[in-house]
């Protein structure tokens, strides 16, 4: 029984962890820079051309990240 509880933990705070991954924008960001690279690798434009969109796409969700602690800090206070 002990193992299937830690089992569960693992499962459970590993999905936690991606969603807080995936809401900062740091997915996204990994996922743009290997785009990129493997566009440069492979000469393919188009992937180099998604994977800048990723990379932005996971800085605009770190900042609205960011803007929104600040402002949740902000009211707390």
């Amino acid at each position: 029984m002990k193992k299937v509880a830690k089992i569960t933990f693992t499962v459970v705070g590993s999905i936690a962890v991606y969603e807080l991954l995936r809401r900062t924008g740091a997915l996204d960001k990994v996922k743009g820079s290997l785009k990129m690279k493997l566009g440069s690798l492979l000469d393919d434009p188009k992937l180099q051309f998604e994977g800048g969109v990723n990379k932005f796409t996971g800085e605009a969700k770190e900042l609205a990240h960011d803007v929104k602690s600040g402002v949740n800090e902000l009211f707390e206070n």
